[in-house]
């Protein structure tokens, strides 16, 4: 009977495996990033498109379809009133009170688990997964030297991890999708004040939260 069972077990294994697709495509969207914050340091900010472009892949099994993709991401995030913080008026060269384009570069690494209803011709999917981030670099106002002289004072972490959640639907080749990411991690590295205590990179008091829609393209 065990061995039965073990038999039973082997074949239906045999069957997913069998019955399991594997597709690659490529996507491109926009995206509007924003922050938790949980420091009054600077806390007037705006949320701010961008793009980020990939590829990605499809493995199906069971009910289920995982996708991993690999991304290329660019996030902007407007603080409003960043011109009277005394750190990054210095090492960002700020002068007046004009609103300050954040701005940060990423290759991101999501691994999205997907449940799919069909809807006639058209799938229906939710989708979650983990996600970790590489930072690359950045810019304030456009401007790459202000972000790299205050990362020499004030240090961005270059690692970032988080969740992510979304909504989307796909027809034949393409698939079209929403999604929302928490990021978990701090943007900035802390940095003690002179007398060793506190925070002085306000950076190290902002997560990235970040709203995607992409459209992809199987081959």
């Amino acid at each position: 009977m065990k061995k039965l069972s073990i038999l039973v077990v082997l074949i239906a294994l045999t069957i997913g495996v069998a019955q399991a697709q594997v597709r690659f495509g490529v996507k491109a969207g926009a995206n509007a990033s924003t922050l938790f914050n949980i420091s009054s340091v600077v806390d007037e900010y705006s949320p701010a498109a961008n793009f980020q472009i990939g590829g990605i892949m499809q493995y199906d099994f069971w009910i289920f379809t995982l996708q991993p993709e690999l991304n290329f991401v660019r996030q902007t995030v407007i603080l409003n009133n960043a011109y009277d913080k005394y750190y990054l008026q210095q090492y960002a060269e700020l002068t007046d009170d004009a609103p300050f384009y954040f701005k940060s570069t990423h290759i991101e690494l999501p691994i999205n688990l997907l449940y799919k209803v069909n809807v006639g011709k058209t799938k229906i999917f939710a989708e979650m997964g983990p996600f970790v981030s590489f930072n690359l670099g950045g810019s304030f106002n456009d401007d790459g030297d202000y972000y790299r002289n205050y990362a020499k004072h004030m240090p961005f972490h270059w690692i970032d991890f988080g969740a992510g959640a979304g909504l989307g639907l796909e027809y034949k080749k393409f698939q079209l999708n929403a999604k929302w990411n928490w990021n978990f991690n701090w943007i900035g590295s802390k940095v003690p004040n002179i007398n060793g205590a506190g925070n002085i990179n306000v950076f190290n008091d902002m997560k990235y939260m970040n709203l995607s829609l992409s459209l992809g393209y199987f081959f």
